[in-house]
């Protein structure tokens, strides 16, 4: 989690046989008290448009125990 700058990291691969533009979207998710999440999301897009782009999303979260979860339900 620590490690994940947010913000948006483009690179590009004209590397032959599958040439692509890769690009990482990191934004802070949640945060409350000691529990915080980012989001992830990573698209790849093929240089050659007869290819759709793939992309994918997933947390990475900073909890380590699981009192962050029963301190938030407490009114």
């Amino acid at each position: 989690y620590d490690s994940l700058a947010a913000g948006t990291t483009t690179t590009t691969s004209s590397v032959a046989p599958y040439p692509y533009t890769k690009k990482v979207i990191v934004a802070q998710y949640y945060q409350k008290y000691m529990l915080r999440a980012k989001s992830v999301m990573l698209i790849i897009t093929p240089t050659n448009t007869l290819y759709r782009p793939d992309t994918t999303k997933f947390m990475r979260s900073s909890a380590a125990t699981l009192t962050a979860f029963v301190n938030d339900n407490i009114p």
